[in-house]
């Protein structure tokens, strides 16, 4: 990087970011060389893709709300995850949606069997080590007493995904041991026809069924 420093009407020249002459900082004018320039660059692409997967996230947060309304659901319960920021966001700005935040999942899975046999139609969404978390509740209560109820897991540990391997090859195989079926949602403009078949199984054997959402369809990295 070149500098000029104006001290006592001269002009000095150094590589330096600030040189102290006469105990002043001199005032300098900063010329980038081609290290900061290609620096400046890729903070500039990091900012593009921040902005994009944020307007992705956005986006696809309402095909899913749209998705879960097209299927009859009017209640939500949730907890809060790192990746699903976004649509839980939306479910919770949306009036057509009643939203539940819970502590925990066993909490969801009570109070969707409520909702339930009141008449209502619900979702919960959780990450898929709260579904684990989850498993008592859901077997004493979904499925024992015929709760239907859309179960929307973020799939943590799917292919590409670091630093949740177990929690993601042990997914599938537990949903399967407890005998609800899943499906792996992996794009965007499938959201709709999923969500609603989803749901349709759930109502028609009176079950819980599982929709796993990936990071392509949340629109996250």
């Amino acid at each position: 990087m070149a500098c000029y420093f104006a001290v006592k009407r001269k002009v000095v020249r150094n590589r330096r970011c600030a040189l102290l002459l006469d105990n002043r900082i001199a005032i300098a004018v900063f010329r980038p060389t081609g290290i900061e320039h290609h620096k400046k660059v890729d903070d500039n692409h990091s900012r593009i893709e921040g902005i994009v997967f944020a307007m992705n996230a956005t986006q696809n947060a309402a095909l899913i709300v749209g998705g879960l309304k097209s299927a009859g659901i009017k209640l939500v319960a949730t907890l809060p995850d790192e990746k699903m920021v976004e649509v839980i966001r939306a479910v919770d700005q949306d009036r057509g949606l009643k939203h539940v935040p819970l502590c925990r999942e066993e909490e969801g899975i009570g109070i969707c069997a409520g909702a339930y046999l009141a008449g209502t139609k619900t979702a919960l969404i959780m990450q898929n080590a709260g579904f684990l978390n989850s498993c008592n509740a859901l077997t004493t209560t979904s499925l024992q007493f015929q709760i239907p109820t859309l179960l929307l897991i973020y799939y943590a540990g799917d292919i590409g995904d670091r630093g949740f391997t177990t929690l993601g090859s042990v997914t599938e195989p537990v949903l399967q041991a407890m005998g609800i079926r899943s499906y792996v949602l992996r794009e965007p403009d499938e959201v709709g026809e999923v969500l609603r078949g989803a749901q349709i199984l759930a109502e028609d054997s009176k079950r819980p069924v599982a929709v796993l959402l990936t990071k392509k369809v949340l629109g996250v990295k």
